[in-house]
Order: C-alpha cells, then structure tokens, then sequence
C-alpha cells in the first residue's frame, strides 16, 4: 500500500505546483487524509525515538510520545500549510507556535540527549 504521503506529493507534482514549508497544500488533501497523514509521522517518529534507545514501552514518561508529536506536527507547526490559512491572526499564531516548537527542539532535546549520552560515556 502506497503512504498516504506519497499520494498527496504525487498530486502537487502533477499540478505543477511546489511543496516548500510555508506553501500551503491543503488544495491538495482529500478528506481523510489528515488521518492517515498523522498516522505515517507517528510511525517515522516512533523510529526515531527507537533510534534513540528510548524505551516508550515501559517508560511512562514517553508512552505515546510518537503520537502527541504526530499530532502537533500535523494539527499545530504545519496546521496551517494543511488547512486554508485565515487572514494575518492566524499566521501569527501559527509564527509563534513555530518559535516554540524551534526553542524546544533547539535547548530541551538536546539537554535529554546530551544528559543521556553524558552518562553512558561517564560509566
């Protein structure tokens, strides 16, 4: 089964038309698809905290972390490129949804991560 990514990147390409992060796509999403979009992120990013050596089985602290990213990924940080943007308010809330999301990736994940790799060296 084709993912539901590749679908919608194939239509924006037959149009001629480019997907940057700031253009918005929504023209180019059929109902429904927001679902299943949201479910391919979840999966990648479940990878990714594998990668990572985070136990999100056991550790209740990252249980369904791969979700709530998805989530804000798809509804929040890139909400508004996926659904019709309305006029200037919107954008700014989504500038500073964005700004947020860039401070927490840029100082709190690296502080977990280095805290971590800091102790696997230690021993």
């Amino acid at each position: 089964m084709r993912k539901t990514s590749e679908i919608i990147r194939e239509r924006i390409r037959s149009s001629n038309s480019r997907f940057h992060s700031n253009d918005n796509i929504s023209d180019f999403i059929e109902e429904g698809e927001l679902t299943l979009l949201q479910s391919e992120v979840e999966e990648r990013f479940q990878d990714v905290l594998d990668a990572l050596i985070i136990d999100t089985e056991n550790d209740h602290n990252t249980q369904e972390t791969a979700k709530r990213v998805a989530k804000m990924f798809i509804n929040e940080t890139f909400g508004d490129v996926m659904h019709l943007c309305h006029g200037l308010l919107h954008f700014l809330i989504w500038a500073i949804r964005v700004c947020i999301r860039v401070v927490l990736l840029v100082f709190v994940v690296p502080v977990h991560t280095t805290s971590r790799i800091s102790w696997a060296t230690a021993g």
